[in-house]
């Protein structure tokens, strides 16, 4: 599904709605006033359709709201493609997908689920889009009482929420998340850790046989790598030579062994870094089938995870792990790992980076993304050997 097609479509025709409906809240207002909602808060909706790393970003956000409202019911509205993040996740009461196999799937979804949160009666709302429209346009015709989500300059999407907290490009985008709950009692944070995923034994047991068949036992020197992205924006893949050359130099000079890790879409790129290697093939491993709850217990079993600016570079983060990162449409300072010595992260802070933003729909025309083909695969390893001393070789 060409999620660009969706975005366009999404912000030309939300503008010309959102204005309808402004000034049809406006009138509304005026002849029959707001009105008060006192009502106990008893089910919960939270919406966050694409990108499963935001989605892990918003977790802290998402137990925040638990830990305010303990009794109510919290339903989450994500889409089929995170299937089974959620699996593990304890304070989510019910997850619900939207189907985006294709445009007409897409659409009937919608129209669905719209007739299916009805009957649900929610009292509260809590929508981390931060500029699609179709989110805060389900909420307002559900007739949620009480909706928070966010304004952002560009966008008419404000007006339409109870409760309106203004987006702030300048900070992380976990805090950013954060900052919704706080309009609903929780104090401000000026740091937000990220929450890990618990694993049952059925996925334990999946990895753990992956282990087992490879010949990977708890001694090696296990290096995780992840050389692909999603497809909304495919230009924030580091390329593969480079991750090839990083792993060669780690096979070499620390007799680690790499699992490549991705989605059975992104095998060709996999299969493009193994031929780009110059040494012993028998060092790697690939990883295709591994749900995201099971991708987290996999996390727990390596040093070191290399990745590109994707959802997985997020959990490996919240399961603890030591990474190495790389960044270039994206700022890392909206999306970049914590700042301490457990992460590495490279940017290049070209003038024409970050382009792809919240305030243009993370759309972008850059068709040679120079900011990521500059962090050379020489400059990697030459910033890593203490780091790789630290994680790889000692395991703390």
């Amino acid at each position: 599904m060409d999620l660009d097609l969706i975005r366009i479509i999404d912000k030309f025709f939300g503008q010309i709605i959102a204005l309808f409906l402004i000034g049809y809240d406006y009138l509304k207002r005026i002849f029959f006033g707001r009105g008060s909602d006192n009502s106990q808060i008893k089910k919960i909706l939270v919406i966050r359709f694409f990108g499963f790393g935001n989605l892990v970003l918003a977790f802290p956000a998402i137990k925040k709201i638990r830990d305010l409202f303990p009794g109510a019911k919290i339903y989450l509205l994500t889409i089929n493609k995170n299937m089974h993040l959620y699996d593990g996740v304890t304070f989510i009461d019910k997850t619900l997908y939207i189907n985006v196999n294709g445009f007409k799937n897409f659409t009937m979804s919608i129209f669905q689920m719209f007739f299916s949160l009805r009957k649900e009666k929610f009292d509260l709302a809590v929508d981390f889009e931060i500029f699609a429209y179709t989110s805060v346009f389900l909420l307002y015709f559900l007739g949620i009482k009480k909706r928070v989500g966010y304004r952002i300059k560009g966008y008419l999407r404000g007006p339409l929420y109870t409760t309106a907290v203004t987006y702030n490009n300048e900070q992380h985008i976990s805090k950013t998340f954060y900052d919704l709950v706080v309009t609903l009692g929780a104090e401000k944070k000026e740091n937000v850790e990220l929450i890990g995923l618990s694993v049952s034994m059925k996925d334990k047991a999946v990895v753990e046989e992956f282990l087992k068949k490879n010949f990977i036992d708890s001694n090696e020197r296990l290096v995780g790598m992840h050389v692909g992205s999603g497809q909304n924006f495919i230009n924030r893949r580091w390329p593969e030579t480079y991750f090839a050359k990083v792993a060669d130099f780690l096979i070499k000079e620390f007799d680690a062994k790499i699992i490549l890790t991705g989605t059975k879409e992104e095998l060709p790129l996999i299969n493009n870094t193994i031929r780009e290697m110059r040494t012993d093939p028998r060092r790697v491993v690939v990883i295709d089938s591994l749900n995201l709850t099971q991708l987290a217990f996999l996390f727990k079993q390596i040093r070191v995870f290399f990745c590109t600016d994707t959802g997985p570079l997020h959990l490996a983060i919240a399961m603890g792990v030591p990474t190495v990162s790389f960044f270039g449409p994206n700022t890392p300072r909206l999306y970049g790992p914590p700042l301490n010595n457990r992460h590495i992260y490279f940017y290049e802070n070209m003038p024409c980076s970050p382009c792809i933003t919240n305030y243009n729909a993370k759309m972008s025309n850059c068709k040679k993304p120079v900011c990521l083909t500059g962090i050379s695969a020489e400059k990697v390893i030459a910033s890593l050997n203490g780091f790789i001393e630290r994680y790889l070789v000692s395991g703390k």
